[in-house]
């Protein structure tokens, strides 16, 4: 090999190890150009939820979202199939509104866990819930509204925190689902196309105890792994290659609480009773830029060899100009 070629092949081996470092990093990265691309959007309401349908086919990315809820059992089913090829994939994840509980925080954290007394639960799929109309929307969008009641359970001949009044005006439980096809602005930042919004609002929520707070419990699963729990406080993402459904939140004073489970987890959200609001959570697919899993792995997870050679090469491509030059001067 001459002396040129071996200085270009070394150059291109210490290039690749360089593009390995870095590739970790680069493979979290999100295409925001991907998620943000309009896409084209249809919505149908119904007397017991909606669905959503979501497409694109553009020199971005070949996809489409399907989404459906249904009031009767309080989820939410989110459905991404990718139809790139050589990148075809399916990701179903499915949120579920599980329950309000009333709890006290006997360790003083601000949010409901493990260590804490519940005092009373209302299980959502067990309530006389109804949709109401959708909103109107401009610029093609999709907005509905979940509402569950919630009755008042006196102790007996007395009102919920022991008054004289146990005819009280129920509470309610809303949940305010919106989707677009471009970029939508909230208090919150930028909603994309491939995300469904969801705000929580709750009014007239009847506590028993007068030193007490109050949680939303969900689950959220899916058909694919747990791909990252780093940032558990903002978030938590399934997904396989490439693509991937991440279930978000907004920060908090005090954030959810969660428990983890191969294919999802249980997180409780926490809410003062002064401000019993929460969102928007959101619900939406993602695309990573950079190196490919694959290529990360076989760099970072302790293959020996492909280190030896790397070094080797170096010191080859290193010395032998080195030896030759001597040769020359003897």
């Amino acid at each position: 090999m001459s002396r040129t070629n071996l200085r270009l092949f070394a150059l291109f081996t210490v290039a690749v190890f360089a593009t390995a470092g870095a590739a970790s990093a680069q493979a979290d990265d999100t295409d925001e150009a991907w998620r943000e691309e309009p896409r084209e959007l249809e919505g149908r309401a119904m007397a017991d939820g909606f669905s959503l349908m979501s497409r694109r086919d553009s020199e971005l990315g070949s996809d489409r979202i399907e989404v459906s809820f249904s009031v009767d059992d309080a989820s939410l089913r989110y459905s991404f199939v990718s139809l790139e090829e050589g990148n075809e994939t399916v990701i179903v994840t499915r949120l579920a509104f599980l329950a309000l509980v009333e709890f006290r925080d006997r360790d003083e954290d601000g949010r409901y866990g493990l260590g804490d007394e519940a005092v009373q639960r209302y299980d959502l799929a067990t309530l006389d819930a109804r949709m109401a109309p959708a909103e109107p929307v401009l610029e093609g969008g999709f907005a509905a509204v979940a509402t569950y009641p919630l009755e008042n359970r006196s102790r007996g001949d007395e009102g919920p925190l022991g008054g004289d009044t146990p005819e009280l005006v129920p509470g309610e439980l809303r949940f305010v689902f919106r989707m677009s096809p471009e970029v939508r602005i909230a208090p919150s930042g930028r909603v994309a196309p491939t995300e469904v919004a969801i705000d929580v609002a709750l009014d007239r929520f009847p506590f028993q105890e007068g030193d007490t707070q109050v949680a939303l419990e969900t689950r959220f699963a899916s058909n694919r792994p747990l791909v990252d729990v780093t940032d558990a406080a903002s978030g938590l993402s399934v997904g396989e290659g490439v693509f991937s459904s991440r279930y978000a939140w907004p920060e908090m004073d005090a954030p959810p609480a969660a428990v983890l489970a191969e294919d999802g987890a249980v997180v409780a959200f926490s809410m003062a009773r002064e401000t019993a609001s929460l969102g928007p959570l959101r619900l939406g697919a993602a695309r990573t830029v950079g190196v490919p899993e694959e290529v990360v792995r076989f760099f970072t997870e302790g293959e020996p060899w492909v280190y030896a050679t790397g070094a080797l090469v170096a010191l080859v491509a290193a010395g032998v100009p080195a030896v030759m030059r001597l040769r020359e001067v003897r």
